[in-house]
């Protein structure tokens, strides 16, 4: 797989950039993705690092590095001088469930270091798992799946770097303002405090068996979320916020939210480097989160609304045409809605992006799972994912926004909207 020597970021990028640079400053955490890969059988330190090495598109992608040269010159990677790649690291844990915050580097700078690696888990039980870490401004989790794999030597593409171009749509950047300019407009629910405290990162994985994943696909289909899924998904989400909310004692308030949409072609496999991805961006009312089927029904209604208006285009256009803001202007006009929140909380559906990644050098797959950055503001982040028949949920947050009470009271409304609807 060739690898361009140079590209630059493409608005989507800029924008995981621009996020970074808020999240490092609000949290001291930088934009990084990781994601689980459980084997079935053992492999060594030793053993992964010589694979490792023996990878071309590997070994080029850990020497890319960020260059950010200053105003109205586009930031791009760049392939430094041939370095090692990095050392594998060994984190001795409980289990996929538990995966503590030390098997996380807190901050990850592009520009200075690889923009991915990846290191082993061994659990108590003896059965290891890969843990893959890449900074968000160089690929999405789609991207990341495709990634693996072409390394674990189940997949090739040619498509490893989109080369399209987006032309300013006036028109349709100013109908996006007006509609997120009535979604974002206060008052809104919101669980963090102003200002970040001490705070640790967490994440809490919830698998549920073949069966419970069943029910929950025929609990979807009767709320109504018959042909998109992550409605269902994001309306139980809504839901579970909203229990917490009220159990402080709040009165209750809409909930906004920003979901990413893949901008791939259906099917696709790449491009796998640069985000492809816009979004669209929902207003959960009050109102209707009293009943599970009239969210999912509202959120339908919203859904159709945005894609007559063409607002994942509008907003991709308007990420395209963002490139050439300097980063401190940017993150400025990205806190000017919503009270100067970004969402209520962040929310994505993998979907069955990963029915197809069943192997890693030859060794079976038992587990994949996605664990997200977490930006804060909010401090939450949900993922729902698919593999081999089950569903996974991957609940990201902040102790200084979620108590251990609260986190309970949210993860019971959870799995009770998605197994008893």
């Amino acid at each position: 797989m060739a690898i361009l020597e140079k590209f630059p970021l493409n608005g989507a990028d800029y924008f995981m950039l621009v996020l970074d640079r808020l999240m490092v400053k609000s949290s001291g955490w930088s934009n990084a993705c990781r994601f689980v890969v459980e084997l079935n059988c053992s492999i060594s330190r030793i053993e992964l690092e010589l694979f490792l090495r023996q990878n071309h598109a590997f070994e080029i992608l850990q020497s890319l590095r960020l260059k950010v040269p200053g105003f109205l010159i586009f930031p791009y990677w760049q392939v430094t001088a041939s370095s090692a790649i990095p050392s594998v690291r060994e984190f001795k844990v409980q289990d996929i469930e538990n995966i503590p915050e030390k098997c996380f580097d807190k901050l990850l700078n592009p520009e200075t270091d690889p923009p991915l690696r990846i290191d082993l888990v061994i659990y108590a039980s003896g059965a290891n798992a890969l843990l893959f870490t890449w900074h968000h401004c160089l690929m999405d989790a789609r991207g990341a799946e495709l990634l693996l794999n072409h390394i674990g030597g189940n997949l090739r593409f040619d498509s490893h770097v989109a080369d399209r171009r987006i032309k300013p749509d006036w028109k349709g950047i100013h109908t996006l303002k007006k509609k997120l300019y009535e979604i974002t407009k206060l008052p809104l629910a919101f669980l963090h405090k102003k200002a970040v405290t001490e705070s640790e990162l967490r994440n809490v994985i919830i698998t549920f068996s073949e069966d419970e994943t069943r029910i929950i696909e025929e609990n979807s289909r009767r709320s109504g979320a018959i042909h998109n899924r992550s409605l269902f998904f994001l309306a139980v989400s809504a839901r579970a916020m909203r229990s917490v909310y009220l159990q402080r004692g709040n009165s209750g308030k809409d909930i906004f939210v920003p979901v990413p949409q893949d901008q791939r072609r259906r099917g696709a496999k790449g491009p796998m480097l640069r985000n492809q991805v816009s979004f669209l961006f929902y207003r959960i009312r009050e109102d209707t989160l009293i009943d599970i089927r009239v969210v999912v029904r509202d959120l339908i209604d919203q859904m159709m609304q945005m894609m007559r208006h063409e607002i994942p285009a509008s907003y991709l256009s308007m990420m395209e045409y963002s490139r050439r803001l300097p980063l401190f202007f940017y993150k400025r006009i990205l806190k000017r809605n919503a009270g100067g929140q970004l969402a209520s909380f962040f929310f994505s559906y993998t979907g069955d992006s990963l029915k197809d990644f069943a192997h890693f050098d030859g060794r079976e797959i038992n587990q994949a799972v996605h664990i997200p950055p977490n930006t804060f503001p909010p401090g939450i982040i949900i993922i729902f994912s698919n593999y081999r028949g089950r569903l996974n949920v991957t609940f990201g947050y902040m102790t200084s926004v979620i108590q251990e009470n609260e986190l309970e009271t949210f993860i019971s409304s959870l799995k009770s909207d998605l197994i008893s609807v």
